[in-house]
């Protein structure tokens, strides 16, 4: 009998020894997480996470890829012993589930009575909203070391993904700004430029183009590789209203959602609200402010994956410097004129408090991450359920939809950006199948071209990205855009069919080929590269950087074989460019035609252009943005800070400068003259008068300045152009985030390679009548809305959108929209190319053709 006790006694021992040697994040950071005036940085978070999993068999922690910048991004996997020894057949469980094709019913039945549920809790996304990353370690080692039933009860039955940071760069970049600051006038204040090196804020509406590298690596991770059912999201929202806003979310939804995702948030919404407001958890509010119809967000973009988004909102601290909050700032009144009260009535319990403090944040946050995971393990086998039908539901509404597949037809004006758009969806986890390599005997009976099935388990995604949608009339305008449609945006042509053909094989990731023209002739003279691709420009400017020798037709002639003629770019036949052009067209896509023989006077040399991109000194996403457009195609530029810039600086320097979207008054003073570094206390960030007339003497020497969206506003104001904006105060318009649709005057430079019409992102932004300048582009007469909301389009209708203007011996090109919108807008970058092309030096003429034998 003793021997059996000692036997049985065995595990327990060695439990509570191994429970005894797991490190507290105190004891490791020498504070506890939420402590007033600490930060754990990103070395000490990973550091504490690779203990933590070496101490605890409820932790396994793995590298998911690398940020922007280069640092790690890790992501813990938390659950009991046994599911953590069995992650691989759990995975599996997950994509069976996930895709109902391929598993019987019992094989369903069998899984979901064994498999847990999976959930993904993502930190810190916004690096100054950095409680949540703080929550972080506290969190992950209350699930390894709690030894209650309840605790054991979760984790056998949920395992938990968690990124204790989406925005490593960020985190940093917070935490080293926060610490250098402790004790100065700046303490608690934010950091000036951007928290991500291209995207700032806006690295939270990546979620369906995936540009950046941080959106990449975690969509693989959702996918294709874990296909979590519930997606926790925790973000901050400022220091008034609330004190945390849960879902369900504002009314407004998409429709292509499905209802189970409504029925789950409320399920799961009503569940945290009861149980934080038990624990007297006080300022809680539901149903506002943040709606279920833009995609592009962390948690919007998996509603459209079957996934159920859930978004947390906790109001703000001064980072980790406590905020004091005063109660006459209307503190639960909603924004929205014509719902004042919207926050207040959805608000249980208002928080009554005057001092609100980052542990009040990780605290307010431990409380929801650990009531979500108590529903999910008592919901366990509905959730898995839900999550199987909604893929299930998916593929039987596409087998029964008019349209079968979208075919993105081989034909396409950018090859590039066709490529593009099918490799961003491939991310996403989107099949797609081309036509078998088939006997050419035997026709194939369907379009050239890529075959996108609606029947797949996403279909609700390939909807929203393929199809207009029009944002409803509420009382509450747009969270965020409200129209995103990739092919309009990307410029590239697609079809509906009603019937897919046979014959058709899926293509794996990497295996999308397009039939471009690749002709580089032994002994040709001339390479003639195809102006329509934006892949081109890159390949221009890299040519360049070699000091291979480029030009450019600005004259049709009847010796040039067609499709070649003006906005063709020449390369000469040399080793060296023959040899460059071809390593380059193994990673770019387009038509590439040997030429022998070529008119003289008909092209002028290509020269590089000295280009200059203004950065606000309190930052701008504009510009950040503007930037990731310039790095992605091999454009060089300096940045200069605006409130830095010096006629040595400038003048004489550099042919051309770009500002970013915007206003007068920030580009001029920057934000409310707000201090934006402790080591230059009270100076103020902008151009000032002084850069101001720095720029207007730049343009009258001859130099190029290129705006967009706001800051186009501006000039036409601060440079007295004969250029009117007619969109404000005119009363009554809107179109917040919509895609329109703009004619181009193609004989102009800045319209080389691009189609007669073309769709261009709108934000409110300028609409001008010109009275002394050039209209490049301008809003269709017919029909200028393609998809998202407007109202009162009628006053766009043959309006100027685009507007080159002489300065002096200079000129100043006005985009009346943002033709690099978070780097999306592929349909718009060939103007901004041309835009820096056409600053450069005047070129000089070739004198001679150059011939060559044939």
């Amino acid at each position: 009998m003793v021997k059996r006790l000692t036997i049985f006694l065995y595990p327990l021992i060695f439990i509570s020894s191994l429970f005894a040697q797991i490190t507290s994040p105190q004891k490791y950071l020498g504070f506890t997480p939420g402590d007033e005036k600490k930060l754990a940085d990103w070395d000490q978070i990973t550091g504490y996470f690779a203990l933590l999993a070496s101490q605890s068999p409820r932790v396994n922690v793995v590298e998911i890829g690398s940020t922007t910048e280069g640092k790690p991004m890790i992501m813990a996997i938390i659950s009991s012993e046994k599911n953590i020894r069995h992650l691989k057949k759990i995975k599996e469980a997950m994509h069976l589930l996930a895709d109902p094709r391929l598993i019987t019913e019992n094989e369903k039945n069998r899984l979901i009575n064994a498999a847990p549920v999976v959930t993904l809790i993502n930190c810190s996304l916004h690096s100054t909203e950095i409680g949540a990353s703080q929550f972080s370690l506290q969190f992950a080692y209350d699930l390894a070391f709690s030894k209650s039933k309840d605790i054991g009860a979760i984790l056998s039955r949920t395992i938990t993904l968690l990124i204790p940071s989406s925005n490593p760069d960020g985190h940093d970049f917070v935490v080293d700004w926060y610490r250098k600051t402790l004790g100065t006038s700046a303490e608690g204040t934010y950091p000036p430029g951007l928290y991500h090196k291209y995207a700032g804020h806006d690295n939270n509406r990546d979620w369906f183009m995936l540009n950046l590298q941080e959106t990449k690596v975690i969509t693989k991770v959702l996918y294709k590789e874990w296909f979590p059912q519930i997606i926790f999201d925790m973000h901050e929202m400022g220091n008034e209203g609330p004190r945390l806003v849960i879902p369900p979310q504002f009314e407004v939804t998409n429709p292509l959602i499905d209802p189970l995702i409504h029925q789950e948030l409320r399920y799961i919404g009503d569940h945290i609200l009861n149980d934080l407001t038990a624990r007297n958890v006080e300022g809680i509010a539901t149903n506002t402010v943040f709606d279920m119809w833009w995609h592009g967000g962390f948690r919007t973009a998996p509603y459209f994956h079957n996934m159920v988004g859930i978004l947390s909102e906790v109001a703000s601290a001064r980072l980790a410097t406590p905020d004091t909050i005063h109660q006459q700032n209307n503190l639960f009144a909603s924004k929205n004129i014509i719902a004042p009260d919207a926050i207040l009535q959805n608000t249980v319990k208002p928080w009554n408090g005057t001092v609100w403090r980052l542990e009040d944040i990780v605290d307010i946050e431990n409380k929801s991450a650990f009531a979500l995971l108590e529903i999910l393990a008592r919901g366990r086998k509905d959730i898995l359920e839900n999550f199987y039908q909604m893929g299930r539901r998916a593929i039987d509404k596409g087998i029964q939809d008019s349209c079968q597949a979208y075919i993105i037809p081989l034909e396409q004006h950018d090859p590039s950006s066709a490529k593009k758009l099918l490799e961003i969806l491939m991310a996403q986890g989107i099949e797609i199948y081309r036509p078998e390599r088939i006997d050419h005997a035997i026709p194939f009976r369907g379009t050239l071209g890529y075959y996108i099935p609606t029947a797949q388990p996403y279909r609700s995604n390939i909807l929203c990205l393929f199809e207009p949608l029009k944002y409803p009339e509420t009382i509450m305008s747009p969270y965020d855009i409200t129209a995103w449609t990739l092919p309009y945006q990307m410029g590239v042509n697609f079809e509906k069919t009603i019937k897919i053909p046979e014959r058709l094989e899926p293509i794996a990731e990497h295996e999308i080929e397009w039939p471009v023209q690749n002709e580089i002739l032994p002994g040709a003279a001339y390479f003639a590269l195809d102006p329509r691709s934006n892949d081109t420009y890159r390949v221009v400017q890299e040519l360049l950087d070699l000091d291979v020798r480029v030009s450019r037709i600005f004259e049709n002639s009847a010796s040039l074989p067609s499709p070649i003629g003006v906005g063709w770019f020449l390369v000469e036949g040399t080793d060296l460019g023959r040899a460059s052009l071809e390593r380059l067209l193994r990673t770019n896509c387009l038509d590439v035609i040997s030429l022998n023989l070529v008119e003289a006077g008909i092209s002028k040399i290509c020269r590089k252009t000295r280009l200059v991109l203004i950065e606000n000194c309190t930052g701008n996403i504009d510009q950040g943005w503007t930037r990731y457009l310039l790095d992605t195609y091999k454009i060089p530029y300096v940045t200069m800070r605006d409130c830095e810039l010096s006629p040595e600086s400038l003048i004489n320097r550099y042919d051309a400068v770009i500002l970013p979207s915007v206003s007068a008054h920030t580009l001029l003073w920057g934000e409310g003259n707000e201090v934006y570094s402790h080591e230059t206390e009270n100076h103020s960030a902008g151009l000032g008068q002084n850069g101001l007339e720095l720029l207007q003497t730049f343009v009258r020497a001859g130099g190029t300045l290129i705006t967009f969206g706001e800051a186009a506003k501006s000039m036409t104001a601060l440079f007295r152009l004969n250029i009117k904006n007619v969109i404000h105060p005119f009363d009554g318009f809107s179109a917040p985030g919509s895609l329109l649709q703009i004619s181009l005057n193609q004989e102009n430079q800045l319209c080389f390679g691009m189609p007669e019409n073309t769709a261009v992102f709108y934000n409110n932004d300028p609409v001008f009548v010109v009275d002394d300048g050039i209209v490049v582009g301008k809003y269709n007469a017919q029909e200028p809305f393609l998809s998202g909301y407007i109202k009162n389009k009628e006053i766009l209708k043959e309006q100027a959108a685009l507007v080159s203007s002489d300065y002096g011996k200079g000129k100043v090109i006005l985009f009346g929209f943002r033709p690099q919108h978070r780097g999306q807008t592929y349909s718009t970058f060939k103007l901004v190319f041309n835009s820096i092309i056409s600053s450069a030096p005047e070129a000089v003429e070739y004198l001679k053709p150059i011939l060559t034998e044939e």
